[in-house]
């Protein structure tokens, strides 16, 4: 490679390409750009040298005194719409899963992590309203001006409970056994109420182990923004109009089944039951309150049911066989559960018990959701042979 030779000591003549620059004594006019040439790709002399095509031009100076100039904000200070790709990959992609939607378990007798408890005291249970512990003070919490006692809240006993339920839906005389946190005491459910901006947080108790998640009471529309109904029949998702005629089950209604509520406003024969249904939602005779897992409390069958976020949704564990049997024992021979979202370890728990329907002459068409998620929309036998749910 051609070495150049250094500069003389003494000044040369200034060449073609430097003799339009400036001096210094000479005011530079306010319409022309001072340029420095030869840093960036394609600009300036050939250096002969290996260099980095992508490094940026050195200098670019801008009088900015130009009345072009005048109201006209910095390029890099303005707002860049997203780009027509970027856009395309917006346009259907649904919703991922909403925190509101994730169940949170607890196993209980164990503390948090960081707590210390001595053995003694795991596992012990509440002691019953007639106990002398009941109501007693603790020697480090100050009385109020009224003379009761103020306690601070803690993780096992936060606000109070509207009211505790077996898996069933009946009653819980024992209100110890709605607070977060208590072990011991019959499988129930129980809702936390509102606290500041939190929703109400609905905890259920099974085999000593507690979930909890926030309540929800999604409308119609709610649903079919995020995908999971469509207005119209498309492709394999569940439409309005194909529950036109139908009798339909809601087997995850939400506190006060307004899905259910709104099918029932458009002429739908619609039915509803949640595990945290409200005892007002209850008397309207066509919702129930009841877990998946241990009954579907109506009678007869249906030509649809359908579960939108609900307990099959995220893996009951040992119990997501009995709440399977549970959904088909209401869906009449060829009938249809569908099943929207399945997370992917909840589809790994039905996988068996699909593909038994499937091999008995059934059928399970699967749509991509969101991320691994999936909608499954499972058709029965002509003849079914599942058991008759638990009444």
């Amino acid at each position: 490679m051609a070495q150049h030779a250094p500069p003389a000591t003494t000044e040369a003549p200034p060449s073609p390409d430097t003799s339009s620059r400036q001096t210094a004594q000479t005011p530079r006019p306010a319409t022309t750009l001072s340029v420095l040439q030869g840093g960036g790709q394609h600009s300036g002399k050939p250096r002969g040298l290996a260099f980095d095509a992508d490094q940026p031009s050195r200098s670019v100076r801008v009088d900015t005194s130009h009345p072009i100039f005048k109201n006209r904000q910095a390029a890099n200070e303005q707002d860049v719409p997203p780009s027509p790709q970027a856009k395309a990959m917006q346009v259907g992609v649904p919703p991922a899963r909403e925190a509101v939607d994730m169940p949170k378990e607890t196993v209980l007798g164990t503390p948090p992590a960081g707590d210390t408890v001595q053995p003694a005291q795991m596992g012990r249970k509440p002691p019953p309203p007639s106990s002398p512990e009941v109501g007693k003070v603790s020697s480090d919490v100050q009385p109020t001006p009224g003379g009761k006692a103020a306690p601070e809240p803690t993780p096992t006993q936060s606000s109070p409970v509207r009211q505790v339920y077996d898996l069933r839906g009946n009653p819980i005389p024992q209100q110890e056994f709605g607070t977060p946190g208590v072990p011991g005491g019959p499988d129930r459910v129980f809702i936390v109420p509102a606290q500041g901006d939190n929703a109400p947080q609905v905890h259920v108790v099974r085999g000593g182990k507690e979930q909890s998640f926030s309540a929800t009471n999604r409308t119609l529309e709610q649903q079919q923004k995020r995908g999971f109904i469509a207005s119209e029949p498309e492709s394999d998702l569940l439409s309005v109009e194909e529950l036109q005629g139908k009798r339909v089950l809601d087997l995850a209604a939400g506190t006060e089944g307004q899905t259910v509520r709104d099918l029932r406003e458009l002429g739908i024969d619609a039915q509803g039951m949640d595990i945290a249904l409200s005892e007002s939602a209850r008397q309207t005779g066509y919702l129930e309150r009841a877990d998946i897992a241990t009954t579907v409390p109506f009678k007869g069958q249906f030509d649809i049911a359908f579960e939108l976020f609900g307990g099959l949704a995220y893996d009951l564990g040992e119990h997501t066989g009995a709440a399977f049997q549970n959904a088909i024992s209401r869906v009449k021979p060829g009938g249809t559960l569908y099943l929207a979202p399945l997370a992917k370890n909840a589809q790994a728990a039905l996988r068996p018990y699909v593909e038994d329907l499937v091999a008995r002459g059934g059928s399970v068409k699967k749509t991509p959701y969101s991320l691994e998620d999936e909608i499954w929309r499972i058709t029965l036998p002509p003849q079914s042979s599942a058991p008759v749910a638990n009444q």
